[in-house]
């Protein structure tokens, strides 16, 4: 296959995620329409539109952690650009939300209650608000181990105190 007017972005590298082999992989703020020709069956040409939103990737630093510190969680969608709002999930509950300029955000997130925890993020494009949000990313499990804390007491009695 290849690309006749317009052409392909120029940030565009990847060509893996595509239903069709050859096709790049083309993120929402290059939607418009394409046309494609098929060299290989003669001269038909096809119409590609572009819609939505890539799916983010959330990576984090640590999945085992105790109760009380932070992981490191980066959510990225490479094929994106622009400035984008990242929303970081715990267990459904957002926990977090990052603005960033660039396709990727790293963010410290703290863990409080032992137990597994799962972790998500989406992302939006500020410049585009009526394109609405991505799909969740990839879910991450986080197990957060209960600090085991034994209080030690000594209580001596005072000087006063005769036995």
């Amino acid at each position: 296959m290849s690309w006749s007017t317009p052409k392909i972005p120029p940030n565009l590298r990847s060509f893996t995620s595509s239903p069709r082999p050859g096709l790049p992989t083309l993120a929402l703020t290059s939607a418009r329409s394409y046309i494609v020709q098929d060299k290989s069956k003669g001269s038909s040409t096809h119409r590609l539109t572009v819609t939505g939103l890539q799916t983010p990737v959330l990576q984090v630093t640590s999945q085992i952690l105790f109760e009380g510190d932070e992981v490191a969680a980066t959510c990225s969608a490479p094929d994106e650009y622009g400035s984008l709002l990242f929303h970081f999930y715990r267990d459904q509950e957002k926990i977090k939300q990052v603005r960033a300029s660039g396709n990727s955000v790293e963010t410290r997130l703290e863990l409080k209650h032992s137990g597994d925890t799962h972790l998500c993020c989406y992302f939006e494009i500020t410049m585009l608000p009526d394109a609405g949000r991505s799909n969740n990313s990839n879910t991450v499990k986080v197990m957060v181990k209960e600090l085991f804390i034994t209080p030690v007491m000594n209580i001596l009695p005072g000087k006063d105190v005769i036995f």
